[in-house]
C-alpha cells in the first residue's frame, strides 16, 4: 500500500551520541503526526562498536515529500560538526537519487559518497512511519567533518575550519566542497575527500607535495612557492576561475581530465620541463605560458578556444608548439623568443580578436596559418633571424607590420584586401634579404602604409591599392626600381618618395587627391613623374634632389594649399600647375634648376617668392622678386 508523508526526517551525527540521548523527527501527513524515530540507541551502539573499523556517520536530511511505494526518494546529505547532538553550520553535501526496492515496495536504498542508506517507508494502523538507517558508513579518515562551502586552513599544526572552533589534522580532511582552502608551510598530504573548492590558495615556501585524489572542480588555483615540487589533480576537469602557478622546483604540471580553464598562467618556473594538458579544450580567461626557461613539453593537443589573450614567451628550450586545434583567439596571440622552435604552425586558427605576434625567434624558420581569414588588429612578424617562410594564403583582413627579419627574402598576402575597421598600418621595412613584397588584391589600408629600408627589394606589388588612409611612403629602398600604383585614388596624409636611388619612373595614373604634402626627394634615377589626375594637394609640393628628373607633370591640379619648394633638381625643366586656381598660403623657392626651366602657373597670382634666379615662367610674373624674396604679390 502506497503512503505518503510531508516534512523533515533527520538523522543526527551518532559519534558523540550516548545511550541516554534520544532523536525523534516530524512528519507532516494531511494533519501534523508526530512519528518517533526508534531503534537510534541500537545505531549509536553499532557505531561504537564499528569505531575500532573506523566507521563514521554523516547527517541524512529527507525534506519534502516521502513516496512510499513510488520509484524514486530523494534525499538531501548534510555533513556536520557536533558537539554530542548540537549542530553546527548544516550544509548541503550532496542530494541523491534513492531506488526502490524491487520487491519490497515499502523500501528505497540510497547510495551516496562515503556510504549508503535504506529508507523504509511503512504504514501501521492510521500512523504513516518512516524509518531511515544508515549502513556501512565508511568515512575513512582522509575526511573532514563539516566544511562544505566553509573556509579551511591548514599548516602543519592541522587544519581549521572557518567559524566551527575545529581543529583536524590534515589527513582528517574530507570536506567534500569548500570554500577557500589555503596550504601554509608543513600541510603536505594527500586531500582525498576534496570534491571541489572555490578557491585555492598555495602562496608560501615550506609545502613540498599536495595531492587532490577526488578534486574535479575549483574555482581558482594560485600557487606562488619555492618549495613546492608535486601539485597532483588527477581528475580534475574544470576550473571556473583562473590557475595561476609560480613554482620554482615544480617539474611538471599535469591535469589529465582537465577540459576546461577560465585562465591559465605559468610563470618563472624555472625546473619545469613539461606542461601536460591532453583534454584541455578551452580557456575563457587569460592563457599565458611563459619565463620558464627549462620548459621542453608543452601538450594541448585539444586547445580550440581561448576567450582572452593567449602568450607563449621566453621558453629558451623548447623544441616545439604545436597547437593542432586551436581555433579561435578573442583577443591577441603573441609567440614570443622560443629559442629553438624551427616552425609554428596553427592549422585551424581562424580569427584572432586583436593582433598576433611573432617576435624575436632565433631559430624560426617558417610561419603558416593557412586557414586564418582576419585578425582584429595587426599581424606582427619581427626581428626572426632564421625566418624565410610566411604563409597566410587566405587571410583577408589585418594589418600587417614585417620588420627586421633578417633572413625573409619574398612573401606574399594573396587575399588580403583591407587592413580592418580601425587604423591600421601595412609596415615592411629594414628587412636586409627581402626581394619581394607582394599584397596583390589589397584594397585599402585604413592607416599609414610604409615600405622602408629593404636593401635588396626588387618587386613591390600594391596593383590594386585604392585608399591609403595616412601617409604613404616608399623610402630607401636602394634596389627598387620603379613605383607604381595604378588603382591609388586617395591618400589623406602625405605622398612620399624618399631615397630611392634606382626608382626611374613613379606613376599614379588614378591618384585624385593628396591630404597633406606630395614629397619626392633624392632620387638620382627618377627620370619621370606621371600623375595625370591629382587634382588637389592639401598642404605643399617638394621636389628636391632628383638629379635625373626632367618633367614633373601635374596637369589636372586644381588646388595646391601651400609651398612650392623645387631645389636641386638640375635637368628639370617644366613643373606643370596650369589648372590651379587658387592663391598659394606659402611661397615659392625655386633653386638649381635647369636655365630653361618653365613653370606653368597662370592661376596663381599671390605667392611669396625666394631665392628664384632668372628661368622663365609662362603666367607667374617674378620679375620683382630677387634673391632676398619678396612678400608682396608676384602678379603678372
Amino acid at each position: 500500500m502506497s503512503t505518503k508523508g510531508k516534512g523533515t526526517l533527520e538523522i543526527l551525527d551518532l559519534r558523540h551520541a550516548s545511550e541516554k540521548d534520544g532523536i525523534s523527527c516530524t512528519i507532516m501527513a494531511n494533519k501534523v503526526t508526530q512519528v518517533m524515530l526508534f531503534g537510534l540507541l541500537l545505531l549509536a551502539a553499532a557505531v561504537a562498536a564499528k569505531k575500532t573499523r573506523n566507521k563514521e556517520l554523516l547527517h541524512i536530511s529527507k525534506t519534502g515529500d516521502i513516496l512510499c511505494g513510488q520509484n524514486k526518494v530523494r534525499l538531501a546529505v548534510r555533513d556536520m560538526v557536533n558537539s554530542k547532538t548540537d549542530l553546527i553550520n548544516p550544509r548541503v553535501l550532496d542530494t541523491v537519487q534513492c531506488e526502490m526496492h524491487p520487491s519490497k515496495p515499502n523500501r528505497a536504498f540510497c547510495t551516496f559518497e562515503g556510504g549508503d542508506a535504506v529508507v523504509t517507508c511503512r504504514t501501521e494502523g492510521k500512523k504513516n512511519k518512516a524509518f531511515t538507517k544508515v549502513l556501512d558508513m565508511n568515512l575513512d579518515r582522509d575526511r573532514c567533518r563539516d566544511v562544505a562551502g566553509s573556509d579551511v586552513t591548514c599548516d602543519g599544526g592541522g587544519c581549521v575550519i572557518e567559524n566551527t572552533m575545529v581543529n583536524v589534522t590534515n589527513r582528517a580532511l574530507v570536506c567534500g566542497h569548500v570554500g577557500t582552502l589555503t596550504l601554509h608551510p608543513n600541510s603536505d598530504g594527500v586531500y582525498s575527500g576534496i570534491l571541489s573548492v572555490q578557491t585555492m590558495l598555495l602562496q608560501n615556501d615550506g609545502v613540498q607535495s599536495v595531492s587532490f585524489p577526488k578534486l574535479t572542480l575549483v574555482g581558482s588555483i594560485t600557487v606562488d612557492s619555492d618549495s613546492l615540487q608535486a601539485l597532483q589533480l588527477p581528475v580534475l576537469v574544470t576550473a571556473t576561475g583562473s590557475v595561476s602557478i609560480t613554482a620554482a622546483a615544480l617539474p611538471t604540471f599535469a591535469a589529465p581530465l582537465l577540459e576546461s580553464v577560465g585562465g591559465l598562467t605559468i610563470q618563472q618556473c624555472t625546473a619545469l620541463s613539461s606542461i601536460l594538458l591532453p583534454e584541455l579544450v578551452n580557456s575563457t580567461g587569460k592563457f599565458d605560458i611563459g619565463y620558464n626557461g627549462n620548459l621542453v613539453s608543452i601538450d594541448l593537443p585539444k586547445l580550440a578556444l581561448v576567450a582572452h589573450y593567449l602568450r607563449f614567451r621566453f621558453l629558451a628550450l623548447l623544441p616545439s608548439l604545436s597547437l593542432p586545434s586551436l581555433s579561435r583567439v578573442d583577443k591577441y596571440l603573441q609567440l614570443q623568443n622560443l629559442g629553438v622552435v624551427e616552425e609554428l604552425s596553427l592549422p585551424k586558427l581562424l580569427s584572432v580578436g586583436e593582433y598576433i605576434e611573432c617576435v624575436d625567434h632565433a631559430q624560426l624558420v617558417d610561419f603558416r596559418a593557412p586557414v586564418l581569414n582576419s585578425t582584429g588588429e595587426v599581424l606582427y612578424v619581427q626581428n626572426n633571424a632564421l625566418l624565410t617562410r610566411l604563409h597566410f594564403p587566405l587571410l583577408q583582413v589585418s594589418g600587417i607590420d614585417i620588420q627586421d627579419n633578417a633572413a625573409l627574402q619574398a612573401f606574399v598576402f594573396p587575399s588580403l584586401v583591407f587592413t580592418g575597421a580601425t587604423i591600421w598600418q601595412v609596415y615592411v621595412m629594414s628587412n636586409p634579404e627581402l626581394t619581394s613584397a607582394s599584397f596583390p588584391v589589397l584594397f585599402n589600408v585604413t592607416f599609414s602604409l610604409y615600405v622602408k629600408h629593404n636593401p635588396k627589394l626588387v618587386a613591390l606589388d600594391l596593383a590594386s591599392l585604392v585608399c591609403v588612409s595616412s601617409d604613404l611612403m616608399i623610402e630607401n629602398n636602394p634596389s627598387l626600381p620603379g613605383v607604381i600604383f595604378p588603382s591609388l585614388d586617395i591618400v589623406f596624409f602625405d605622398v612620399r618618395l624618399v631615397d630611392l636611388p634606382s626608382v626611374g619612373h613613379f606613376a599614379a595614373p588614378a591618384l585624385v587627391h593628396i591630404g597633406e604634402d606630395l614629397i619626392i626627394d633624392n632620387c638620382d634615377s627618377l627620370y619621370a613623374v606621371s600623375l595625370p589626375t591629382v587634382q588637389t594637394i592639401d598642404m605643399d609640393l617638394e621636389i628636391t634632389g632628383n638629379g635625373a628628373l626632367m618633367y614633373l607633370d601635374i596637369p589636372g591640379l586644381t588646388f595646391l594649399y601651400d609651398d612650392i619648394n623645387v631645389d636641386n633638381n638640375p635637368n628639370l625643366q617644366r613643373l606643370d600647375l596650369s589648372s590651379v586656381t587658387n592663391d598659394l598660403m606659402g611661397g615659392v623657392r625655386l633653386l638649381n634648376v635647369h636655365t630653361s626651366f618653365d613653370i606653368n602657373a597662370p592661376g596663381i597670382t599671390v605667392a611669396k617668392c625666394y631665392n628664384s634666379a632668372s628661368p622663365k615662367f609662362t603666367g607667374l610674373d617674378l620679375d620683382n622678386c630677387d634673391n632676398t624674396g619678396c612678400h608682396y604679390d608676384c602678379a603678372a
